[in-house]
């Protein structure tokens, strides 16, 4: 027990009164940890001065805190005898230098009793209108090593003694207790109101459940526990059709629909260990990524996205890329036929070629290439192949023009049967041929007259209208070879005419192959598009996240450098996020199909936005003059707002070290005009033309996909999108959009 100041001498041992009060503080402990739970803050403030006034037999008391440096009392409590007729003004926080003997128990670091207040040193610090004190004691209450609470009473009729201290140490020390019980739960509850509100506004759906087993531990079906707001958006589930229900029930015809779903997130749920996987839900008629976790066996948790567009797009590209593949073998065949036309002076040679490739491409196995008789009747064929079927026609006979091959002579277009022995066309085969399953002509024209036909059977799976196109391609082609190897009869003797009709031919074979790397390398940047958007969105918003709780913790941190500094890092790690997301609307507005929604858009507005979110640096003046006929424009505002940032980030881009950015909008007579003008860096003459191509860039830094997308959403609202720029001396790009009713 420790010792007490002098004054503290003056009480008398009384075992009978010590035993009541253990009683009665026994009794206030075991209320008061009751009562915890029901009183506020001051509630339970109020109700422990009061019951440790009564305790030690006291008039008045108090208890206040004191702060982390041990410098300062932040007045908390008062017991109602105290306050009465006290008329002092008191702030929250008092320093304890200024403080008089009523806190010498926390620059002594022990009880002190005064209990001849009048006599006690160090009186200062009572403004005038304070309660009279007649008795005095104070204690500190410790809580690692500190002193975290000063507890006084006085004007107690008899002298304060060790048991009064002893009495008012106990309780104080409870109080302690409760303090920091209470702080540790105002933390648990600040933090669960915030990870609640991200848990309710994260942007993926999420669904906390148990998953149900059958007697052979084989998973049958999961119990809905909890879910968030995201997960009503993308499902379409309301939330009191789903929490507490099965799967089963919420999602009707489900595990006979999606059987997979229950032995993954059974896998997931027994060995706890974390899977990601794609699916298409089909009672909901929606694709999913899903990432699902075990946070303790029998349950699982999974975060989700609805990724139906992307997998709608990722079709898209997919029947892109085999339609450019098969253009590729189109293109691949037709060169190959090309160059048997030019390496063969003979027609016959040459249709060889053509009816080889166009067989293969198309799948067909047999056929034949016949020209028309000069007497326009009969059919004179050049070659026939079987396919290595059993045939005794002899081709060299001519065949009369009859049954299906006489529709392509007389219509000049390509005719295919895919159930040659059920059509009509069956009587006209003669005996011996081979047998057909299927057939396809094509005519070659010469001058708009039919001189011959490709004739194509037996192909797997039938014909197709685009096996007729191609056929026609290469009916074109032997065309050509005829009309050249005749060519080559008459003019044998002029090599220039040749060397002229095969710079023709190879210049369609340029043309060609440029179309197909064209198509290959779209493809490629819509495909790109696609999955950029996914893969670098996801851990954006993660980013994003992270930074706003960062930002959010630093603002309860005192001012220093060190703040200073990371709020600066924070705010540049947005900058580069807001760089990053235009990368990749830029890559998505170029890649995904537009279509634009007009409606009144207030140009003034739109130009202002701009210019705020692209926070011009201050070394480049601004100017704006926009017409009042032309402030209203009908226009997709979207696509307006794209445009003119697009523009505007350009030209800021432009002027490194600052300039003159230029904006103006005007009516004429059919067009409404937006011209955005900089004096920056200017455009290279050898890059001028190339500054709408996707990929083309002329900075450091850039995707090369700004200006693309400039022109696709001009063009797409009808209008055009031009520039004029010398180098050194700036750059004018000029919008021009239709005006419309």
């Amino acid at each position: 027990m420790r010792k007490l100041t002098s004054a503290a001498t003056n009480g008398k041992d009384r075992p009978c009164k010590n035993s009541r009060n253990d009683l009665e503080r026994g009794k206030f402990l075991l209320e008061l940890y009751q009562k915890t739970l029901q009183l506020s803050d001051k509630e339970l403030d109020d109700y422990f001065i009061d019951h440790a006034v009564n305790l030690t037999q006291s008039k008045i008391g108090f208890f206040h805190l004191i702060s982390e440096d041990q410098k300062t009392i932040i007045l908390t409590a008062w017991n109602g005898e105290a306050l009465k007729n006290c008329v002092a003004n008191y702030s929250t926080h008092y320093p304890i230098e200024s403080a008089g003997n009523w806190v010498d128990c926390v620059r002594l670091s022990r009880p002190v009793i005064y209990n001849d207040f009048a006599k006690s040193p160090n009186q200062k610090g009572l403004p005038p209108g304070h309660v009279l004190v007649e008795r005095f004691m104070s204690i500190p209450v410790f809580e690692k090593g500190k002193v975290a609470i000063v507890f006084g009473v006085g004007n107690k009729d008899e002298p304060y003694t060790e048991d009064d201290v002893v009495q008012l140490q106990l309780i104080g020390n409870e109080l302690v207790k409760i303090y920091k019980q209470r702080q540790a739960e105002n933390t648990i509850r600040e933090s669960e109101k915030k990870y609640r509100s991200l848990f309710e506004n994260m942007l993926d759906g999420f669904a906390y459940c148990r998953m149900i087993f059958d007697e052979k531990g084989n998973p049958v079906d999961f119990e809905y526990l909890e879910i968030n707001n995201a997960f009503e958006r993308l499902t379409g589930l309301k939330r009191k059709a789903v929490l507490g229900k099965k799967v089963t029930q919420a999602i009707p015809g489900v595990e006979k629909a999606n059987p997979e779903l229950f032995e993954i997130y059974g896998r997931v749920a027994v060995t706890c260990r974390e899977e990601k996987f794609e699916i298409f839900l089909k009672p909901l008629s929606r694709w999913f990524s899903v990432s699902v976790y075990c946070p303790q066996k029998g349950y699982f948790a999974a975060v989700f996205e609805d990724i139906t567009e992307r997998k709608k797009m990722e079709q898209k590209l997919s029947s892109s890329l085999e339609e450019a593949q098969q253009r590729k073998s189109e293109i691949s065949s037709l060169l190959k036929a090309a160059r048997a036309v030019l390496q063969n002076k003979s027609f016959p040679d040459s249709a060889r070629a053509i009816f080889d490739a166009c067989k293969d491409l198309i799948g067909a196995t047999a056929g034949y290439v016949a020209l028309l008789s000069e007497d326009k009747k009969e059919n004179e064929v050049l070659f026939l192949d079987s396919g290595g079927l059993p045939c005794t026609v002899d081709p060299s006979l001519p065949m009369p023009i009859r049954g299906l091959r006489a529709e392509a002579y007389k219509t000049g277009k390509a005719v295919y049967e895919n159930d040659f022995p059920k059509s009509k066309w069956q009587k006209f085969s003669p005996d011996g041929h081979v047998t057909l399953r299927n057939v396809l002509f094509a005519p070659l024209t010469i001058e708009q007259q039919v001189v011959g036909v490709i004739g194509l059977a037996n192909k797997s799976g039938g014909f197709t209208k685009r096996d007729s196109e191609m056929a026609m391609a290469f009916g074109e082609l032997a065309s050509v070879a005829l009309v050249n190897s005749k060519m080559l009869e008459i003019l044998e003797e002029n090599e220039k005419a040749l060397k002229m009709h095969s710079e023709q031919l190879e210049r369609l074979v340029e043309e060609r192959t440029k179309q197909l790397k064209d198509a290959e390398r779209m493809a490629a940047i819509g495909q790109t598009a696609g999955m950029v958007g996914h893969d670098i969105r996801n851990p954006l918003q993660a980013i994003t996240s992270d930074v706003y709780l960062a930002k959010m913790e630093l603002t309860v941190i005192p001012e220093s450098e060190a703040k200073k500094n990371t709020l600066e890092s924070l705010q540049e790690i947005e900058k580069n996020i807001d760089y990053i997301n235009k990368i990749v609307a830029d890559l998505q507005d170029f890649a995904r199909p537009l279509s634009p929604r007009p409606e009144e858009t207030n140009l003034k507005d739109v130009i202002d936005e701009t210019l705020t979110k692209n926070a011009v640096p201050e070394d480049v003046e601004v100017s704006v003059k926009i017409e009042k006929e032309a402030t209203k424009i009908k226009a997709d505002s979207t696509f307006i707002s794209r445009i003119m940032y697009n523009l505007v980030t350009n030209s800021v881009q432009a002027m490194p070290h600052g300039g003159k950015l230029t904006i103006r909008a005007y009516k004429q007579a059919h067009n409404s005009g937006i011209t955005v003008r900089d004096n920056g860096v200017g455009i290279p003459e050898e890059a001028k033309s190339k500054m709408f191509t996707p990929m083309f860039t002329t900075k450091s830094k850039g995707q090369g996909f700004g200006l693309p997308v400039i022109k696709r959403m001009t063009e797409a609202l009808g209008g055009t999108v031009t520039f004029e720029s010398q180098e050194g001396k700036g750059t004018t790009f000029k919008v021009q959009l239709p005006i419309k009713n």
